[in-house]
């Protein structure tokens, strides 16, 4: 194994399997997405925007996972490995965060379509709509400070 040069380049096959994993989380992604707008359209979903609000999220959520799953398989990283481990967990949290935003955002959406305020008589729609807001903001707040 020596003469082939695997033992003194430990750290490319650690690197080769992180981008295997990266591009497996972006295909598992893409489909998983590709199902969540079929059925969008089937139900009439379109306007509630869960492709718009949770397609960065979802990516970046399923792609810090993937890479946490991989590092501890990827032979020669050394002490990188504890620093990428320990970097992607940030990662992981912040974009779990962003995951819950675009769940609020999605929220307010659906609540907004009960609650039109275009027609003539529009004082509850109205009292919803900013109810809405400011229960939207005192949620995001949390979520930032958490």
């Amino acid at each position: 194994m020596a003469r082939l040069g695997i033992a003194e380049h430990d750290w490319l096959i650690g690197i080769l399997l992180i981008c295997i994993v990266v591009v497996f989380g972006n295909g598992l992604h893409y489909l998983l997405f590709k199902l969540v707008r079929r059925k969008e359209k089937l139900q009439r979903w379109e306007n509630i925007g869960i492709h718009s609000h949770l397609a960065g999220p979802a990516r970046a959520v399923l792609l810090s996972i993937a890479v946490l799953i991989a590092i501890p398989f990827a032979a020669g990283l050394g002490v990188w490995a504890d620093r990428l481990t320990q970097i992607f967990e940030i990662l992981l949290v912040l974009s779990l965060g962003w995951f819950a935003v675009g769940c609020v955002c999605i929220a307010e959406t659906f609540m907004h379509r009960r609650f039109d305020i275009k027609q003539a008589d529009n004082l509850r729609a109205r009292a919803v709509h900013t109810q809405l807001q400011f229960f939207r903001r005192i949620v995001i707040a949390f979520i930032i400070v958490l």
